[in-house]
């Protein structure tokens, strides 16, 4: 009887924390954010004389992606920053086997740029290796709702596919068995908050699938996959 006693209040307080455990977790979920993005179809221009090959939307010019935030809780303090590897332009250099482009790296203070300049037209976009956008918050998404905020990618990103589609078609015209799959890495790392200020940090690759890729240009589309 005495053991019983003893234990009792120790149950009673395992019960209690397991409550309040429950409703902690409850309390987290209901405040998390979860950042999303809707693929999008693109069409790929490399036809155009005299103009560098380039991505656009298939509906206007802008890429733009809406943001969702399929989360319970408001994202606050949005940071969102695409990031590019320089490796991708030794793919393009790679490619690039008769030589119709040149990429040049090039400094500006504390940001990186690239020079990619097509010989034949002499046309030259300066394209930076990173970009960022902020926002001060997305609300949770409601399907009746449409989307408030959008992302637009870098130039950079938009130059690097719409080359490589180019250089791409090139070489199927010569014979060449290629996989289809390009494999650049263009991300983007987003940075936000719960309204309670708990930080996350989300990591999405760009991915492009061909649906169609012939001598006037591409059409594909692109999602940014959580990685």
């Amino acid at each position: 009887m005495n053991n019983i006693i003893i234990i009792a209040p120790l149950l009673t307080s395992l019960v209690a924390l397991g409550t309040l455990w429950n409703v902690s977790r409850q309390r987290i979920i209901s405040n998390r954010p979860d950042i999303h993005f809707k693929p999008k179809d693109i069409i790929i221009k490399f036809d155009e004389k005299d103009k560098l090959p380039y991505v656009e939307s298939k509906n206007d010019d802008s890429l733009e992606s809406a943001i969702f935030n399929i989360g319970l809780g408001t994202a606050k303090n949005i940071k969102a920053k695409w990031v590019i590897d320089e490796k991708n332009f030794d793919k393009l250099k790679e490619f690039d086997d008769k030589d119709e482009y040149i990429f040049e790296k090039i400094s500006g203070g504390d940001r990186m740029f690239y020079s990619i300049k097509k010989i034949r037209s002499n046309e030259e976009a300066m394209v930076r290796l990173s970009y960022t956008h902020d926002f001060d918050f997305i609300l949770p998404y409601k399907t009746n709702e449409e989307p408030e905020e959008f992302l637009e990618p870098s130039a950079s990103i938009r130059y690097i596919y719409g080359i490589y589609s180019e250089l791409l078609f090139n070489r199927l015209e010569e014979g060449q068995d290629l996989d289809l799959e390009e494999d650049f890495n263009c991300r983007l790392e987003i940075s936000y908050q719960d309204i309670s200020g708990k930080k996350y940090n989300d990591i999405f690759k760009m991915k492009l699938e061909y649906k169609h890729l012939g001598s006037h240009g591409a059409n594909a589309y692109y999602q940014l996959v959580k990685i």
